[in-house]
């Protein structure tokens, strides 16, 4: 599934199943669209210059991927995107540092990007279960981690719903073997009381950043 990633342009771009597609480039790389009237009522509230830029990159490259008409995009109460005209599609906006990642779906998916940073390792007691991390220590420990945290990042945006606890709620299964490849593929579940979803995770290293993709399975 993951032998068919390729480079269009400067976006990367991979095409799953169930119509679902994401995509990730560099922000600088990526012209700006027109923007809408809506679009500037949630830009008057961004002062940062680099936060506006993340916010409009994240909007041209959805909008660029899902080639749907009239695709402002608005928050649920949950803090989560969607379409306002096409709120069947699920979609998910990421950004860390100079990248923008992205992902659409007519299934609930999740996507999350994030620069290696010496912050993760200090948090992993706060986002990891004690099986994860005795696997950590058989393998990379830092990539695993990287990883890890990208993948519940990914998983709680799939939910759309609060409440989770990252160490509590969230558990995935990856292969150490896999920690030195570029893309491989993962399990993972979110239990919480008697609730039980079942993700597929499709994992990428590209630079210094790790890209995770949860779709869920059930």
């Amino acid at each position: 599934m993951l032998s068919n990633l390729q480079a269009l342009d400067k976006y990367i771009i991979k095409n799953l199943p169930n119509q679902s597609q994401i995509a990730w480039c560099k922000i600088k790389d990526l012209p700006i669209h027109n923007i809408t009237d809506f679009e500037k009522l949630y830009l008057s509230g961004i002062k940062h210059e680099f936060r506006r830029e993340q916010f409009l990159a994240g909007r041209t490259l959805i909008k660029s991927l899902a080639k749907l008409p009239g695709t402002d995009i608005d928050y649920d109460p949950h803090g989560a995107p969607y379409f306002l005209k096409h709120p069947e599609r699920c979609i998910s906006l990421s950004h860390s540092d100079e990248m923008v990642a992205v992902a659409h779906s007519s299934q609930n998916i999740g996507i999350d990007i994030q620069k290696h940073s010496s912050k993760i390792a200090r948090i992993v007691p706060k986002f990891m279960t004690p099986k994860e991390i005795e696997l950590a220590e058989q393998t990379d420990e830092d990539t695993f981690a990287h990883f890890t945290w990208s993948a519940k990042e990914a998983m709680f945006k799939a939910y759309r719903e609060g409440g989770i606890d990252f160490r509590k709620h969230l558990f995935v299964d990856f292969e150490i073997e896999d920690m030195v490849k570029d893309s491989f593929e993962g399990s993972a579940q979110l239990i919480k009381g008697d609730l039980e979803i079942k993700y597929q995770l499709l994992c990428y290293k590209h630079l210094d950043y790790f890209i995770v993709t949860a779709i869920v399975t059930g």
